[in-house]
């Protein structure tokens, strides 16, 4: 995006999906510098997205 960050979008099939479908971003890698709480928040988010794609 215009702040190098990565694009994750609402619309991919599972959370925090990039255009890449086998690479997962959140936190401070798509918004930019935020509050630590957030970022862990979107990583549990991720992390619960990955599971899915996997199929776990």
């Amino acid at each position: 995006n215009s702040w190098d960050g990565v694009i994750a979008s609402d619309k991919s099939l599972y959370q925090f999906q990039t255009t890449n479908p086998k690479v997962f971003a959140g936190g401070d890698m798509v918004r930019g510098s935020s509050l630590v709480v957030e970022a862990i928040a979107e990583g549990r988010a991720a992390g619960e997205g990955i599971l899915d794609f996997l199929e776990v």
